[in-house]
């Protein structure tokens, strides 16, 4: 699953989580959209995935900007 962490625009906003799978066929590969998930903090965020992939370590996310994170699992 590829998951992407997106800080939201709005005023005391939070995160949007949003997981994909990807689906390989005989010429390409095509990401399917899982669920979107919103939290308050990043940490949250981080927790929620850690829990849905079951990894007893701390999600190590990698930043692309300030506002937007990704993870593979």
């Amino acid at each position: 699953m590829i998951f992407e962490v997106r800080k939201t625009g709005k005023p005391g906003g939070g995160w949007l989580v949003q997981a994909n799978h990807t689906v390989q066929n005989d010429e390409i590969a095509t990401n399917r959209p899982i669920g979107v998930w919103a939290f308050r903090t990043l940490d949250h965020a981080r927790s929620f995935i850690g829990d849905l992939v079951k990894v007893d370590k701390r999600v190590r996310m990698t930043k692309i900007t300030e506002d937007f994170y990704t993870y593979r699992s």
